[in-house]
């Protein structure tokens, strides 16, 4: 049931069309919580599909996050909730470090046509799977060599991983008369950069371009 209540609440807690008094169904839930022996199995799938949730930029309101935290803390207890509270803590700062990139941008008049954001995340709160090293395409190496610099020069000391695999982006096409927006992961935008050089690709020389592993080609 712990598993089950988890992802429910991961569903009403998505962005979505349909409107829903949500402050009742989190009141619901924290009755439930209150009763469930299961906290700890909670907590685990809970905090999993939080974090998707924010990383994704897919949560419905910042508020209602921040509620259904309150909630876990007055059920469930501090220790339940200090971990979402790190990752939303994580995330606003994330924000300030990106609006202090753009003002380091004017200042060194570094322009560029790509729009990027980034998440600044730390590792001993948010579990994520071993990075792979791929080769970005040059204008994508240039904007984060960029931000490697000026992270450096607010942090000396630290050093940015990069978890490409939850990277995402939007590319243009503009091959037809009809311009398409095309929504992709950052595997699939390295790849299919690799078009503007030329119309026809093997998967081996792919992997050789771009180093993704060739179980994910």
């Amino acid at each position: 049931m712990a598993e089950y209540l988890a992802r429910y609440c991961d569903k009403f807690l998505r962005k979505r069309k349909e409107e829903t008094n949500l402050e009742i169904i989190i009141n619901q839930i924290k009755i439930l919580l209150y009763y469930m022996q299961e906290k700890d199995v909670f907590q685990k799938y809970y905090s999993k599909l939080f974090a998707k949730r924010l990383i994704n930029q897919m949560s419905i309101s910042n508020d209602y996050e921040q509620m259904m935290i309150s909630n876990i803390e007055i059920t469930c207890g501090f220790g339940f909730a200090y971990k979402m509270k790190q990752i939303c803590q994580d995330i606003q700062t994330s924000k300030n470090i990106l609006n202090q990139y753009h003002q380091y941008c004017e200042t060194e008049q570094f322009t560029s046509k790509i729009n990027f954001s980034i998440m600044i995340l730390k590792t001993n709160v948010w579990l994520f799977s071993t990075p792979s090293n791929i080769i970005l395409p040059n204008k994508l190496e240039h904007i984060v060599n960029n931000f490697n610099k000026f992270y450096k020069y607010l942090h000396n000391g630290r050093k940015l991983t990069w978890i490409y695999q939850h990277s995402k982006g939007e590319l243009q096409t503009f091959f037809t008369d009809r311009v398409y927006t095309l929504q992709v992961s950052m595997y699939q935008m390295v790849i299919l950069l690799l078009f503007n050089n030329a119309l026809e690709w093997t998967i081996e020389k792919i992997q050789d371009e771009t180093q993704i592993k060739i179980e994910l080609l």
